[in-house]
C-alpha cells in the first residue's frame, strides 16, 4: 500500500547537522542570510516532526502518569523559571539594539 507523499515526507528525517553548525557558529556581524532561509526553508519538515514528537511526549506522560502520585517538582520549576526569565532578559538587552536599528534603517518591510 502506498503512503501519501506528506506522510512520506514526516517519516523521512533529514537533517543537515554540519550545515547547521557551520550557521550557527557563523557571528551575528556576517551572517549568511541567504543562506540561513535556504536551511530553514530546506528543513522546514522538521518543525512539524518536531512538533508531534513534543505532543507525542507530552501527553504521553500525561496518560502514562494519569494514575500515578505526581512529583514534587515546586523548587526545580522555580529555579528552571527563574533561568528561563533570566535568558530572556539577556536576550532581550542583546537583541533591542539590533531590533530598532534594523526598524530605523530598513523600516518595517525592509529584509
Amino acid at each position: 500500500m502506498a503512503q501519501h507523499p506528506l506522510v512520506q515526507r514526516l517519516l523521512d528525517v533529514k537533517f543537515d547537522t554540519k550545515r547547521f553548525v557551520a550557521l550557527a557558529t557563523h557571528g551575528p556581524t556576517n551572517f549568511p542570510d541567504k543562506e540561513g532561509r535556504k536551511f530553514f526553508a530546506d528543513h522546514f519538515d522538521v518543525t512539524i516532526q518536531a512538533s508531534i514528537l513534543y505532543m507525542v511526549v507530552v501527553f504521553g506522560t500525561k496518560w502514562f502518569m494519569r494514575n500515578r502520585q505526581p512529583f514534587q517538582l515546586t523548587v526545580p520549576l522555580n529555579i528552571w523559571n527563574f533561568i528561563l526569565a533570566a535568558f530572556s532578559i539577556a536576550g532581550a538587552i542583546k537583541m533591542t539594539p539590533e531590533f530598532f536599528g534594523t526598524i530605523a534603517n530598513k523600516g518595517l518591510v525592509g529584509e
